[in-house]
């Protein structure tokens, strides 16, 4: 019996930590205490314990206990067991938790990256989307954001500098209005503005404007920077300003992105504000990414 108690504990307290990591919780918890309690049974002699694969035993009995039945005392039993374990060990609940945590960001993550591949041209080759900067640029940052954003006016700062600072930069900017039906006006009026050339200028009145981005507010935007405000009405109604920003959201959702702002850098999604020190982290890890992949 004690080479097997020995090959228990080699085997199976690892086994058993690493299917409450899996996320089965507390059904695999019965199901192991289960399991051990038939492994532990000295079914064979000690004299035999060499010719066993502990492993493979442990694995069989965790199969075996998934189709057994329990009488009420058993159940009790294990309900027993389980709690005390808990209560002695609650970091063990909390570490499966965690890296239940873990996994799915990193799935997401994968999945954010598979589309954009697929839909690289909608990012990087869709003159429908604003742009800034360096058109031949080395690197392009990709920005969803709201007019009425607070944390996007925030960024804003951010993008101004960079753009002034880093002249190899280029941003497209995906409007993805979701606070309000304002917040959708300025977004057509934004996207009609680019059609006249005038996109970055109303952008940087509107995103620091105070107050709400009403019909007359904007118009008077308009005027501000020369657009000819008919037009841009009339552009704006357009059912081509909204279809794009329908894909806007289609495209948002597909890359999990629920709020605002969220940027795009390579291959990463940086989903809430980020400070102009961190961008440039960003970009001189893209950049030197893209270096080391040319040697």
């Amino acid at each position: 019996m004690v080479p097997m108690v020995i090959e228990v504990q080699k085997f199976g307290f690892s086994s058993f930590k690493s299917v409450l990591n899996a996320g089965r919780g507390l059904r695999s918890f019965l199901l192991f205490g289960a399991a051990f309690a038939a492994f532990a049974i000295p079914t064979a002699k000690a004299s035999d314990a060499a010719k066993v694969d502990p492993a493979k035993t442990l694995n069989e009995a965790v199969q075996n206990a998934a189709n057994a039945h329990f009488s009420e005392s058993q159940k009790k039993d294990i309900d027993q067991m389980i709690h005390d374990y808990i209560m002695n060990h609650p970091e063990v609940m909390m570490e499966s938790v965690r890296k239940y945590q873990e996994d799915q960001e990193v799935k997401r993550q994968q999945d954010s990256i598979a589309v954009l591949k697929e839909n690289s041209d909608f990012f990087y080759k869709n003159a429908d989307l604003p742009q800034v900067g360096n058109a031949k640029g080395d690197i392009t940052i990709v920005e969803f954001f709201d007019y009425n954003c607070g944390y996007c006016k925030h960024a804003f700062s951010a993008v101004q500098k960079l753009l002034e600072s880093d002249k190899n930069l280029n941003f497209h900017f995906v409007e993805f209005p979701i606070l309000s039906e304002q917040s959708n006006l300025a977004a057509k009026w934004a996207l009609a503005a680019n059609k006249q050339g005038k996109y970055w200028e109303f952008h940087q009145k509107v995103i620091t404007m105070s107050g709400p981005k009403s019909e007359e507010g904007l118009s008077k935007v308009a005027q501000e920077v020369g657009l000819d405000v008919e037009k841009l009405k009339k552009d704006a109604a357009s059912d081509e300003i909204k279809n794009l920003l329908i894909k806007n959201h289609e495209m948002a959702q597909k890359l999990n992105i629920s709020g605002t702002p969220a940027f795009i850098v390579g291959d990463q999604i940086i989903r809430g504000y980020i400070e102009d020190g961190q961008f440039k982290t960003l970009i001189e890890t893209e950049r030197k990414a893209r270096k080391d992949a040319k040697k």
